[in-house]
């Protein structure tokens, strides 16, 4: 995702992420001279899974199953099933061909599916 202007953050939806400067006078002023306004965080390999996990149940396409299983820093599907049995079973996520989707009507509970899929709710 992309991220313009003073304060706005965005990622490569790989590896990196980047941050431009809160101030605006200091954006617009390194933006006129060809400076660059941005700090950049790169991240390690299961940051950069969850990084790309939230885009993705932001996204109709949810997460698929191949796709978790070719990212570098992501546990098992096994695993990611596992944790998603709760949310299948209250209808906060549907799973279908090997995808989980949040359904469109509870966006509500993005945050709680997040802690519980990426295990950061401990």
């Amino acid at each position: 995702y992309a991220g313009l202007g003073p304060g706005a953050a965005g990622s490569d939806g790989y590896r990196m992420r980047y941050r431009h400067t809160d101030d605006v006078a200091t954006y617009c002023y390194r933006q006129k001279h060809g400076q660059e306004s941005v700090t950049v965080e790169w991240l390690s390999p299961q940051a950069a899974y969850e990084e790309w996990a939230m885009m993705q149940l932001h996204l109709p396409e949810g997460l698929s199953q191949s796709k978790v299983e070719a990212h570098a820093g992501a546990p098992s599907w096994k695993t990611v099933r596992k944790r998603a049995e709760p949310f299948l079973a209250s209808g906060v996520l549907n799973e279908q061909d090997d995808r989980l989707r949040l359904m469109e009507n509870r966006k509500d509970a993005l945050d709680d599916v997040l802690l519980g899929l990426l295990d950061l709710g401990k």
